[in-house]
């Protein structure tokens, strides 16, 4: 009977722990991370998006992990010089809200393509990096009025064959989930980010900026984690839609890149559409868009040029 007491009580402190450890670090991290951008509601659901300069739109979408700080670290500067740029939280990331489909990238791209029609978009091309680049595609497949262009940043794009590592379904479980995450955040920030910029160097300042914090709440680090374990399934759905795109679509892969191989995606949405154009960025890694953003710059600058008769800066 003791021994029964003993248990439940030390259960219960361990939940009351976790809960307190949890709201606090929820807390800790929207504090030092607030919005940057505006609010839209879109079918009941906040999305938060920044919108600077001002001409041709271009919507830029962030990867997994992340959320739309990564491109205001510089991209969004550099763009807004002759575009009207729009970085645009994916659903259940960064400050946008997640229906429970939100994992599909078919509903974060409808949310996001919805989000530029209601600030006046009416014709953009769309950037996505990684998980990105498959709400992108997405909204190229079902909203192509919207759609004047692509560029496939070192993008997901077809299915792969194989397993994924046991630390997503964990992360996903809410009853493993807290323990990973909790875990995570035990780990020193430098040491999550920069294994995704390798073999190039985290440009300094960019962990400051990103928000690391965001994305280890508990829900983010779950819809995380459910993105990923269920990507495959979204892409076996679109893949065979891929070749009746007709809008012009910039693939930009770096050749050391270990997260998505260039021998699935990429070149898969190379020979799938017809109007696509293929660069292989020698000795790069999976953020081309921090280490080669001149290359990224010219794919959106040529893109342009074909869709809206513009010449950049």
């Amino acid at each position: 009977m003791r021994l029964a007491i003993w248990v439940s009580l030390t259960c219960l402190c361990v939940t009351i722990g976790t809960m307190w450890m949890t709201k606090r670090d929820l807390t800790r991290a929207e504090q030092a991370y607030p919005p940057v951008g505006e609010f839209v509601e879109i079918e009941g659901h906040q999305v938060h998006y920044v919108d600077q300069g001002s001409g041709p739109a271009v919507i830029l979408i962030h990867g997994a992990s992340g959320n739309l700080r990564d491109w205001t670290f510089s991209m969004t500067e550099r763009l807004a010089t002759s575009y009207r740029v729009l970085a645009f939280d994916r659903a259940g990331h960064g400050y946008s809200s997640r229906p429970e489909d939100g994992y599909d990238p078919a509903v974060q791209g409808r949310l996001i393509a919805k989000a530029a029609r209601r600030v006046g978009v009416e014709k953009a091309l769309l950037v996505g990096h990684s998980f990105g680049c498959a709400p992108a595609l997405a909204i190229a497949l079902d909203d192509p009025d919207l759609a004047a262009g692509l560029v496939d940043v070192a993008g997901a794009s077809h299915p792969w064959d194989g397993s994924l590592s046991i630390r997503y379904p964990l992360s996903y479980n809410p009853m493993t989930s807290w323990a990973l995450r909790m875990a995570a955040s035990l780990i020193s920030e430098d040491k999550l980010v920069d294994p995704v910029f390798e073999p190039q160097a985290t440009p300094a300042g960019y962990i400051e900026h990103l928000g690391v914090a965001l994305a280890l709440r508990p829900a983010t680090f779950r819809h995380n984690a459910e993105d990923i374990l269920r990507l495959n399934e979204s892409l076996k759905r679109m893949a065979p839609r891929y070749p009746s795109l007709e809008l012009p679509i910039e693939i930009l892969h770096g050749s050391l890149d270990d997260v998505v191989k260039e021998s699935i995606s990429p070149r898969g949405v190379e020979r799938d559409v017809p109007h696509s154009r293929f660069t292989l960025l020698d000795g790069i890694g999976h953020m081309p868009h921090h280490v080669a953003e001149d290359e990224i710059l010219a794919a959106i600058n040529r893109l342009a040029k074909d869709a809206f008769g513009e010449t950049t800066k």
